[in-house]
């Protein structure tokens, strides 16, 4: 079945968000400091709380590409073409990382090694790509759900609530049955606990995602009625609602670290919590007011100001290959061992991963320019 094509219609915000969650998913990747939180030095906490305010990154994507994709016509043949296209530059990427790993580091991995560090997307190596598998596993169930938003609205409301119920719901009462243990002095782990038991259809850490990506869609479908609404006067709300979640994202990680004695990843273990649900919303929401239109018709009229909206329309429209390219970056900076010096100051570190973000931006230009091989990026 296919639909007329939709004008595509650039919004401002939408760059803005896309360009601060790749610098943020590189600062994780590369920037934060020590935050271990166990060693019990106060450094540790300071970066254990500076990756709580970046665990929306990602969260974002999903957001995005919800909005973006629901808002657009749908054609069924270019939308296969464009699934078969995000999963083959997956495995591309994957082996192109492995190799050049394998490269810098002088650790050659056998085939059968080379094999399972893809396909188990090893950490420190192929780790950063499950975010390609999650989204061909959105990108394959998307035609259905379009069509539900489309056609039938309340049935795809109601799928999006029941998501947030169990899965953000279902976190949520994990870290108050955590907290009540604390509470009474006796500290217990109660975390993975499905309270839905059997009646719950999203087990796992991933179908947040889905959900995240479904929030998009309605978003974009009622963006009109949210650029009136959130308008200034709650501007402030939305920052100490952010602020308040870093918090108590803070509170139930040390906690978890400390009664498990593991570390509790805020970015990766967080991002199923109603707290990183929650400001996801916010910081999207803070940022429609942003200025949809970045262009100007005369070259003479073109103020700082539109240079800085068109660079981070440059960096949106290749956030794909930023995110596949910076991690060969960081390691090659790793192998040199002057990393550690960009990860000491929280300044030097937000300058350091701009400037990973940049040179990443310039790599993937240049592979574009490639035959062939710039549509893999």
């Amino acid at each position: 079945m296919e639909e007329s094509k939709k004008k595509k219609i650039r919004f401002g915000y939408i760059d803005l968000l896309e360009t601060i969650a790749i610098i943020c998913i590189v600062f994780y990747h590369g920037a934060i400091g020590n935050a271990n939180i166990l060693s019990g030095k106060m450094t540790g906490y300071v970066n254990y709380f500076i990756q709580t305010l970046v665990a929306v990154a990602v969260p974002l994507f999903f957001v995005v590409n919800g909005f973006l994709l629901f808002g657009r016509g749908f054609n069924l043949k270019k939308h296969i073409r464009k699934t078969i296209r995000v999963a083959a530059i997956a495995i591309i990427w994957g082996v192109i990382t492995i190799i050049f790993l394998m490269f810098i580091r002088g650790e050659y991995l056998s085939a059968k090694e080379f094999l399972l560090t893809f396909w188990q997307t090893r950490p420190n190596w192929t780790s950063h790509l499950w975010f390609l598998g999650e989204l061909v596993c959105i990108y394959l169930l998307f035609p259905v759900l379009y069509y539900i938003h489309r056609d039938q609205r309340k049935i795809f409301i109601y799928f999006v609530v029941i998501g947030i119920a169990m899965i953000f719901g279902n976190t949520f009462l994990n870290e108050m049955g955590m907290l009540a243990t604390v509470v009474i002095r006796h500290p217990k782990n109660i975390s993975g606990i499905n309270f839905f038991n059997m009646f719950n259809p999203f087990t796992g850490n991933n179908p947040c995602d889905i959900i995240y990506f479904c929030i998009g869609g309605l978003i974009y479908t009622y963006k009109n009625i949210l650029e009136k609404v959130h308008i200034m006067k709650c501007k402030v709300l939305m920052v100490l609602g952010f602020l308040l979640n870093n918090i108590c994202l803070f509170i139930i990680g040390i906690l978890y670290s400390k009664i498990t004695n593991t570390f509790w990843d805020t970015v990766w273990e967080g991002r199923s919590t109603i707290f990183v649900l929650l400001n996801v919303i916010y910081v999207f929401l803070f940022f429609m007011y942003f200025n949809k239109n970045n262009r100007l018709q005369k070259q003479s009229e073109i103020t700082l100001k539109d240079r800085f909206c068109k660079c981070i329309e440059v960096i949106s429209k290749n956030t794909m290959g930023i995110y596949l390219v910076h991690v060969l970056v960081l390691r090659t900076i790793e192998k040199f061992s002057i990393q550690a010096s960009f990860t000491s100051n929280i300044t030097v570190g937000i300058i350091y991963s701009i400037v990973v973000t940049l040179i990443s931006l310039i790599i993937t230009l240049c592979v574009k320019r490639i035959p062939v091989v710039g549509k893999f990026i």
